[in-house]
């Protein structure tokens, strides 16, 4: 395959194409050269960010998210994947908030929905859990729910407080 060596789109997307692919290391030096080309470049910052993590870097990548914030302060993903990523580290606060963030910015971010409900499950917020996987679901993303369902978290909160009209997908 052929790209413009100059363009950091291309390299971006050679770097998609590549992780895509789970050739993750490869990605990253496509994202470095993109970078290289055009280091102003949000989304570079945002999908390298995501290899590190997929490498179990998450230091490196958890500064990627941030740089990619810092470049486009109203990057939902960015957010997303920052969140996502310290849910995983057990920095449930600041998944909460990034996540919550994610959804001011693009409020109908079905994952973004899911991730927090999943955090505040594990937390013990079955209420605030029970109405993002709610939400979620209702925009077309049901994982959380229907797990939660199959444990029957939401269900008894359903009688009790309102938080589902049914524990089922429909």
């Amino acid at each position: 395959m052929q790209i413009n060596k100059d363009s950091a789109l291309a390299h971006n997307n050679l770097g998609l194409t590549l992780f895509i692919d789970g050739r993750i290391e490869e990605a990253v030096d496509h994202y470095n050269e993109s970078i290289r080309i055009k280091p102003d470049y949000a989304g570079v910052y945002n999908n390298r960010g995501s290899a590190y993590a997929k490498l179990g870097q998450p230091r490196l990548a958890i500064q990627d998210f941030n740089k990619a914030i810092e470049l486009k302060h109203n990057y939902a993903a960015a957010y997303f994947n920052r969140g996502s990523l310290y849910a995983v580290l057990g920095h449930f606060q600041l998944a909460i908030d990034n996540l919550s963030a994610a959804i001011r910015l693009k409020p109908y971010y079905a994952g973004a929905y899911n991730n927090r409900a999943f955090v505040y499950i594990n937390q013990g917020d079955y209420i605030s859990g029970c109405q993002d996987a709610k939400r979620a679901c209702e925009l077309g993303d049901c994982k959380v729910r229907e797990s939660s369902a199959g444990r029957e978290l939401c269900r008894d909160l359903t009688k009790r407080d309102k938080c589902f009209i049914d524990a089922q997908p429909k």
